[in-house]
């Protein structure tokens, strides 16, 4: 997909959710919800570029939607056996408060954090502001509430909720009656739509009204709203990258609360393309402030004028890290003479083969370059070796990482990457930028606003030119301090009493209105 069919493809999914006629549950469809350009999102937009109407595409269409029917068969089955909206609470749990966060559950052992996976030390610092905090997480580790071991509600640390996959019955099916009107209704604005992309949008939406990212988006959307009935915070904050539950999220907190206020936390790095968080759908959808990762996000989001109504926020981020000491000329002089290049692809199979193999190739040129692999903690080297025979065999000079980010980063005078925020923190830690770009595609470079203090290669060639001979000028000093002081306004350290102070300031106000 080229950048003018993903402009194309943004603004017709927007026109959908936007349309007069429009009902909230439209706003459950994450098919709907551009996230950004990076592949691994478009991929399921690849076919709306058939618009032919072929019988290939007929027949996927119709596997598609009895997939979706048969995943709404085996959700009811589920929800006879659960009872009420399926949250489980810890033992302390309270019947107030001021603030509800909404977080995630990715890993069973993040139970035994003192701190929050992504809002660290949060509603630590809201709870001794005087601000009673409850956090709800999402649970996306595959494992029940019970067990041999006693299940996840024997780790859940005080003040938290756990949403459940599956709600009653009635509620399930509730939804179910729901998203099957809008799938009627989307079908009937295909047929009035006269221009074929349009009209193929509208009709793919009509199917993913049915889909299970939409069921799940519902449920939060319950789940949420019955927390905040309950509760009656004053607000509610929520992670925030431009997924359909998000949205959801806000207007069912409205919809139980009107008077909450509702807060974004944009935590993950930003891209040039990034669209469903760049972009308002309406005041019950949007949120009444923006917290940031740092100040660079702070900025990109302050020239959006559509965002104004939202007030920015810097956050900051648990993933912010702080330089080494400035790289001496010891330092420097020592990393030239054992060079090494760092490579740290996402957790994606496609991305590591791509990133992989490229070094790979370098590495037979480059005999006196170590070029070292580091895996995603959520992938497996073995696994893609086994699929891809290129990986079986490899040179002395590519090792397999078995160290910390920082320590690896460390050692490398460059980090091969393309669309991996871990970047950030080997810049911090003295590694040097290298994009890894495919001819052809938009850019995935969560550092696409540095120039000149990140290096980008395409080919073989261009990479042995940057790093072959003596002199080995790249990164100069100059690029070196501008790459990392760039990446420390990308994550920026965590600043809670920002949001202690928003509450603050409506208490103020408040306080002046009555």
């Amino acid at each position: 997909m080229n950048e003018s069919n993903y402009r194309s493809l943004c603004r017709g999914c927007d026109t959908i959710l936007l349309a007069a006629e429009a009902s909230a549950s439209r706003m459950a469809i994450p098919w709907l919800h551009v996230i950004r350009e990076h592949p691994l999102f478009l991929v399921q937009y690849a076919s709306e570029s058939d618009k032919s109407g072929s019988v290939g595409s007929f027949f996927t269409s119709l596997r598609a939607i009895a997939h979706n029917l048969i995943g709404w068969c085996v959700q009811l089955w589920r929800a006879h056996r659960t009872p009420g909206f399926g949250m489980r609470f810890s033992e302390d749990f309270p019947a107030q408060a001021d603030v509800l966060i909404v977080s995630h559950l990715i890993n069973v052992g993040h139970l035994a954090r003192s701190t929050d996976f992504y809002f660290d030390t949060l509603p630590e610092v809201l709870d001794k502001g005087g601000y009673r905090t409850v956090v709800a997480l999402i649970n996306q580790t595959g494992q029940g509430y019970s067990g041999r071991d006693g299940g996840l509600m024997s780790r859940l640390p005080s003040a938290r909720a756990l949403l459940g996959r599956s709600m009653s019955l009635g509620r399930e099916f509730a939804n179910f009656i729901v998203m099957g009107r809008e799938t009627v209704a989307l079908w009937q604005l295909a047929r009035s739509e006269r221009d074929t992309f349009h009209r193929v949008l509208a009709l793919r939406a009509a199917r993913e009204a049915m889909s299970g990212g939409a069921r799940a988006a519902c449920r939060l959307g319950d789940q949420i709203e019955e927390l905040v009935r309950h509760l009656q915070p004053r607000l509610i904050v929520t992670t925030y990258e431009g997924h359909a539950w998000e949205r959801v999220a806000f207007e069912r907190a409205r919809s139980a609360n009107p008077h909450i206020r509702c807060l974004a936390y944009q935590h993950a790095a930003l891209f040039r393309l990034q669209h469903g968080l760049r972009r308002n759908l309406g005041k019950c959808y949007d949120p009444d402030a923006i917290l940031t990762s740092g100040p660079a996000a702070k900025r990109q989001l302050d020239r959006i004028e559509a965002l104004a109504p939202a007030e920015i926020l810097v956050l900051g981020s648990n993933r912010a890290g702080s330089t080494c000491e400035p790289l001496d000329a010891a330092n420097r002089e020592r990393r030239k003479e054992s060079p090494v290049c760092l490579v740290i692809p996402e957790g994606l199979e496609l991305e590591s083969c791509l990133l992989f193999e490229y070094s790979l190739h370098c590495a037979k040129v480059l005999k006196d370059v170590v070029f070292l692999w580091r895996m995603h903690p959520a992938a497996s080297f073995s696994i893609l070796a086994k699929k891809y025979p290129i990986f079986r065999s490899l040179p002395a000079n590519v090792i397999m990482s078995e160290s910390s980010l920082d320590d690896d980063a460390a050692r490398a005078s460059w980090a091969l990457y393309r669309g991996t925020s871990a970047i950030v923190s080997a810049v911090l830690a003295g590694a040097a930028p290298v994009y890894l770009r495919v001819e052809g595609e938009m850019t995935i470079d969560p550092l696409y606003e540095l120039s000149d203090a990140r290096a980008i290669v395409s080919s073989i060639d261009d990479f042995v030119a940057l790093v072959d001979g003596d002199k080995r000028e790249f990164p100069t000093d100059a690029q070196a301090e501008m790459a990392a002081c760039y990446c420390m306004e990308v994550f920026s350290p965590m600043t809670p009493e920002v949001v202690v102070d928003y509450l603050n300031r409506i208490d103020r106000s408040s306080n002046v209105t009555g």
